[in-house]
């Protein structure tokens, strides 16, 4: 099994961007996952304040998470196939121009 490595993750909400607004007329809302632990970035459109998704890695999941309006909660899912427990983590937000 392999270490529960949900503290090591961050999760930055960013809104915002002219370019992508000229070029598609829509107002770009991601979401950033960043792991030290792997060394590894996710960037995920962010189509609702409470979505569910999977955060992969050569096509296998390794996080799953819920959104809600302030937070994010985090689990791993461990090698054998296991989950590990719900983690909340805070949501940084970025407003671009």
């Amino acid at each position: 099994m392999k270490k529960e490595n949900v503290t090591d993750l961050t999760v930055t909400r960013v809104q915002g961007g002219m370019i992508e607004f000229e070029q598609t007329g829509k107002y770009p809302d991601y979401l950033h996952f960043h792991s030290s632990y792997y060394r590894h970035s996710w960037k995920q459109a962010c189509t609702s304040d409470h979505q569910e998704g999977a955060l992969k890695m050569e096509g296998k999941p390794v996080y799953e998470y819920k959104l809600s309006d302030s937070h994010c909660n985090i689990r791993a899912i461990l090698d054998d196939d296991s989950y590990s427990d719900w983690f909340i983590v805070d949501i940084d937000l970025v407003l671009q121009d």
